[in-house]
């Protein structure tokens, strides 16, 4: 199954771009790599379908360690757009176990070029563009959350 998110909360910003909704924020960890110490972010939570549609569009700075992080109830193909986003973004698909799927890196602002997930995605963290690789993101890295993730892979 691959979910698009960006249609209907793009035609929501296009009528009422201040119609932002209410993120809840939570402090998050990245361990960029096995060997690597992990780096704190605080991002907003996009849980709702309302809060992914609309995401990071319309923000013109992103402070730095700073991100969103969209939760899913389940891990499948994940396509997003950066329609109405300002500034470029990494996108890092992680699964069900926090492990990364893919990274794109620094997205294009206003593109409607879609980026997907190589594979399935439970969770996906938009960080300012070219962050990912200043971090040294690597294939092992993993996403530590304050929330519920499964303890063991499948």
């Amino acid at each position: 199954m691959l979910v698009f998110f960006g249609i209907y909360g793009a035609a929501l910003a296009d009528i009422m771009p201040d119609a932002a909704p209410r993120f809840a924020s939570v402090e998050i960890e990245l361990q960029p790599a096995v060997h690597k110490a992990p780096v704190r972010f605080m991002v907003k939570l996009a849980e709702t379908e309302t809060q992914r549609s609309y995401g990071l569009m319309h923000t013109p700075y992103l402070p730095d360690r700073h991100g969103m992080l969209f939760v899913f109830d389940t891990a499948a193909l994940r396509q997003f757009w950066m329609k109405n986003t300002q500034i470029p973004l990494d996108m890092l698909f992680f699964d069900a176990y926090g492990m990364l799927v893919n990274i794109i890196h620094s997205a294009t602002p206003f593109s409607l070029t879609p980026r997907v997930s190589a594979g399935p995605a439970r969770y996906v963290l938009e960080i300012n563009g070219g962050q990912a690789a200043k971090l040294g993101v690597r294939a092992s890295a993993r996403l530590i959350l304050p929330l519920p993730v499964p303890s063991n892979r499948q």
